[in-house]
């Protein structure tokens, strides 16, 4: 151990892929024990969103604290038809400032938040390393090549696991069992490479043992497909589980694009299967939860749990059945963007709290920057979490936290849609399609789109988070917030939207018109 500690805090921040609200936590539908007690022992934030899917920009936006529209990574980075495969050169990330602030920086998992650029590029890893899984393998007696994980959702049938076609005969995996251990999954491994690097850390000497640490976690599960080995593929029985309250709802007021998928691509999947995969995905977080138990008891074996902030989240949720929808996609609805969100820190947070205000995945960043006392991002609109976290007077009071605002670009097509939620009333503004208004508090499934027909009766409250959006959209400077070929064509405002810095002369020279 380093003879002057420094007193600022550790960072472990554990992600995990596509996981819903319902399912880690005091909030998990299934067996979650050790996150659970994490959120007793620290703070359980009951609204806690990204504030975009899918995958990549969800990343993107919590690796540089940004919306898309300004860090540019818009739709998945990996596939043929992404707009961008990096952020933009001017979007600055929270591992570069710990790194500048003398943090050392470990990454462990999937990344997706860059293509050619990956942790070390952006100050997450200061020494790139692997993981020596053949080692791993022998010390458990486990023979080669068991500790892949199951294969992705297009890999073609297997045996254990039950699949779908979609409308153009195209075969997914979606949930089954998976031979062999636990211990030779992905998620054991995930966990086994931050166990190595948290020991690693506690003991090195000298004087870089001196600065506090930040180490990132990033599970590939529960994303699907849904398949994992015994004692977690049977953990769950199927006729236990009940079908989400929207499974068999009418569609026919809500956008184009969610009735053709619903009825496409996953026209296959029954009622019988939509329980036998939530069982599956249960028990995926359930084994997930199991080795982040696993992660938590090394850090204690530390000693520098007192002062270390630890995280659990997930980049986005997975719609499971809802609305008859799966994974997650541009459907503006609760389970794709509300994830679990659970903070401990001994020094700085009691135990205990519970928050209800709105808290998003992009304000972690600041957050670790803030109880570093490093330099904050800039640009950046995420906001530190701690005020919020203390109880401090006037936290809450943050726009931030009052209201959320969502944006989305696309997943496998290229959409425009805006959303802001009040708590109660949510507005999904979709450019090119039926706009969206629900509920909550009467409507907390979702399925009563009081936009579409338009209602006499909600048109004043319809109105009312129009000009929110618009509020939002001019405060983050979308590029959709204009006046002329932008959302004004689609999305009503009581007054019309202010000119944009410098619009007069840039329409002036495009057109030729003043």
């Amino acid at each position: 151990m380093p003879d002057t500690p420094d007193a600022r805090p550790n960072v472990l921040f554990i992600m995990s892929d596509q996981q819903q609200y319902a399912t880690a936590g005091p909030a998990a539908a299934g067996r979650s024990p050790h996150l659970e007690r994490l959120a007793q022992e620290g703070a359980w934030c009951r609204r806690g969103y990204t504030v975009t899917n899918p995958c990549a920009p969800a990343r993107v936006s919590i690796v540089t604290g940004l919306y898309p529209h300004r860090h540019g990574v818009l739709n998945n980075l990996h596939v043929p038809y992404a707009i961008a495969r990096e952020a933009r050169p001017d979007c600055d990330s929270w591992g570069r400032r710990l790194t500048d602030a003398g943090y050392r920086m470990r990454y462990v998992g999937k990344w997706h938040a860059g293509y050619d650029r990956g942790p070390a590029d952006l100050g997450f890893d200061t020494q790139p390393r692997t993981f020596d899984a053949a080692a791993y393998r022998q010390r458990l007696g486990l023979p080669d090549g068991s500790q892949r994980h199951a294969a992705g959702a297009a890999a073609g049938p297997g045996p254990d696991v039950w699949g779908f076609h979609d409308a153009a005969g195209v075969y997914w995996r979606h949930y089954g069992r998976q031979p062999g251990p636990p211990e030779a999954t992905a998620t054991a491994m995930q966990a086994e490479a931050g166990i190595e690097q948290l020991r690693a850390l506690s003991s090195e000497s000298g004087v870089a043992a001196a600065a506090p640490w930040c180490l990132w976690m990033n599970f590939t599960g529960p994303h699907n497909p849904y398949v994992v080995p015994e004692p977690y593929a049977s953990m769950y029985h199927w006729r236990d589980v009940p079908v989400p309250a929207s499974f068999d709802d009418d569609p026919s007021a809500k956008p184009a694009y969610v009735r053709k998928v619903r009825h496409r691509w996953f026209r296959d999947i029954t009622e019988e299967h939509t329980r036998k995969a939530i069982a599956h995905y249960w028990g995926y977080c359930t084994m997930i939860d199991h080795y982040v138990g696993q992660v938590l008891a090394a850090l204690d074996e530390t000693g520098q749990a007192e002062n270390t902030i630890v995280v659990y989240t997930s980049d986005h949720g997975d719609m499971m059945g809802a609305h008859n929808l799966w994974f997650k996609d541009v459907y503006g609805y609760e389970e794709t963007h509300r994830m679990p969100f659970i903070l401990r820190w001994p020094r700085g947070i009691a135990p205990g709290t519970v928050i209800d205000d709105f808290v998003r995945t992009l304000d972690l960043g600041p957050t670790f920057l803030d109880a570093a006392g490093a330099e904050p991002l800039d640009p950046c609109h995420g906001v530190s979490l701690l005020p919020l976290l203390r109880g401090e007077p006037g936290a809450a009071e943050r726009l931030e936290h009052q209201e959320l605002f969502v944006e989305e670009h696309g997943n496998i097509f290229y959409f425009v849609m805006r959303q802001v939620c009040d708590g109660r009333f949510k507005l999904t503004w979709n450019a090119a399609d039926v706009d969206e208004l629900y509920d909550l508090q009467d409507d907390p499934h979702e399925m009563r789109n009081l936009a579409e027909p338009p209602q006499p009766a909600h048109q004043a409250e319809y109105l009312r988070l129009c000009d929110r959006l618009w509020d939002w959209m001019l405060r983050l400077e979308d590029p959709y917030a204009g006046r002329q070929y932008a959302a004004n064509v689609t999305l009503p405002r009581s007054t019309p939207p202010p000119m944009r810095p410098d619009a007069r002369g840039r329409v002036a020279a495009e057109t030729g018109h003043i």
